[in-house]
């Protein structure tokens, strides 16, 4: 694959991945149009998934940095005895990531599991963008993070474990579950950024260590690579879509992910 090729995936993947439209769905769309994704994606070049994640978690990091802050402090003031917000919510972000690191070890035990198939990517971002509509347009906007108790952390923490149907997006899925439980949309967004961070923390480890086991140099010029193409992409996508939700809804990446998704089931069905 190209470095133009490269960097073009690894840009769309990691805007994918901060804007609520969905990574794989949105990949596999595109590929319908223009041939640029390999076989199995662009996470399948040696090195480079690494990078993306870990561009991701840094970009997450800098733009949350007063809500890590705040909880490396709340664990400290916790440690000494102390209850403390900051430190229940590094918490409940641990217990939302137990389900997303529990379904990835099962689907690694069970092996080859059919869900790359167009026509299943295709029906699962459907349905899920119908959700995410529903959810948004209906749902009370009512609670805020310091209303989270740790029963909303372990059904986020399930949503999140969905993403790894492709097509659902680990985001939308989180987003769409923290507007169902009311929410407000910002706080949706952060909750679901900051959940994401343990999350990318394992993936990274993990990818890391297969990188390692395979002998191969780390960090390697291709996890560099990703890591530098996911941040620049990533931080301002992230601080542009937070700013659009003082004032907005998700209704507009919703009615995007619609039509992705009714044309992905159009070229499933080759009607396309």
């Amino acid at each position: 694959m190209a470095l133009t090729q490269l960097i073009v995936l690894g840009v769309l993947h990691a805007l994918a991945e901060i804007l609520p439209i969905g990574a794989a769905a949105h990949l596999a769309w595109l590929s319908g149009w223009i041939d640029l994704v390999a076989h199995g994606g662009v996470l399948n070049a040696p090195g480079l998934g690494l990078g993306l994640h870990l561009g991701l978690l840094l970009a997450a990091a800098i733009y949350f940095w007063r809500d890590l802050g705040e909880m490396v402090q709340g664990v400290m003031r916790a440690a000494k005895g102390k209850r403390d917000s900051g430190a229940r919510l590094s918490f409940q972000l641990v217990v939302a990531a137990f389900p997303m690191i529990a379904a990835v070890v099962g689907v690694q035990h069970i092996g080859e599991v059919p869900w790359h198939r167009p026509v299943i990517i295709a029906w699962v971002a459907l349905a899920v963008s119908l959700l995410l509509l529903l959810f948004d347009r209906t749902c009370m906007t009512v609670k805020r993070i310091e209303h989270a108790g740790y029963g909303d952390a372990v059904l986020l923490g399930l949503a999140q474990a969905l993403a790894i149907i492709p097509g659902v997006g680990r985001i939308a899925a989180i987003v769409a579950m923290a507007r169902a439980l009311g929410y407000e949309r910002q706080d949706a967004a952060r909750f679901a950024f900051l959940i994401s961070i343990p999350t990318l923390i394992a993936a990274s480890a993990w990818n890391a260590y297969g990188l390692t086991v395979t002998g191969a140099p780390f960090p390697t010029n291709m996890a560099l690579l990703g890591l530098l193409i996911a941040f620049m992409a990533a931080l301002p996508a992230l601080a542009i879509l937070m700013n659009w939700l003082r004032r907005s809804t998700f209704t507009p990446f919703a009615i995007y992910r619609l039509v992705m998704s009714a044309n992905l089931v159009a070229f499933a069905y080759g009607w396309i």
